[in-house]
């Protein structure tokens, strides 16, 4: 493989990356406007402010299933695809147009999109999180591993020329009290 693929690859990699870990706080935030909105505007339909709420969670669903609609096309490279909505009929009154929403199937679909979303963004996040925390822990653990044994243990600092007495000074900071006889500062 040449280099221009394995470029290609890693930009492809840091596309879905960003895509998994910001999905997750996306979908927490729609999940969480939409849901009580919708139960606001149901129970409260018979006073009529309901049908208002229900426009506005109708709307802010919408525009959360657009964001995410354009984050899709953005890893995949292709172009954003609008949703469905009804078109507004021409010469209709505000009043007229702010109901035709509540007619709109595409703004129910995407109020059940952030709805169904959100469980499913939230599984896919933790993996991501967790996996590209093991794979960083994975990288890092030898450096750990050297510093661990440098600081838990001065004769290996004082062998390899890199410590002094350093044993309480590094137990002091660890909160640890490490033997400073003779005996336990030797080793083979």
């Amino acid at each position: 493989m040449n280099r221009s693929a394995w470029a290609a690859r890693y930009r492809q990699l840091g596309r879905d990356a960003a895509f998994l870990l910001l999905s997750g706080p996306l979908s927490l935030l729609a999940f969480y406007l939409v849901v009580p909105l919708t139960a606001l505007g149901v129970v409260t339909t018979i006073i009529w402010v309901g049908l208002l709420l229900l426009i506005i969670d109708l709307s802010i669903a919408g525009g959360f299933a657009n964001i995410a609609r354009l984050a899709v096309a953005r890893v995949d490279g292709r172009e954003p695809v609008p949703g469905g909505y009804l078109e507004p009929e021409p010469g209709a009154s505000a009043r007229r147009r702010l109901f035709r929403r509540l007619r709109d199937p595409q703004r129910w679909m995407d109020l059940l999109w952030a709805v169904i979303y959100f469980p499913v963004s939230l599984i896919t996040w933790i993996i991501s999180v967790v996996w590209l925390a093991l794979a960083v822990a994975g990288l890092l653990a030898p450096i750990a591993d050297i510093t661990l044994d440098l600081v838990l243990d001065p004769a290996v600092g004082q062998r390899q020329g890199t410590g002094s007495s350093s044993g309480p000074a590094a137990g002091a900071v660890l909160g640890h009290r490490f033997p400073t006889s003779p005996a336990a500062s030797s080793s083979p």
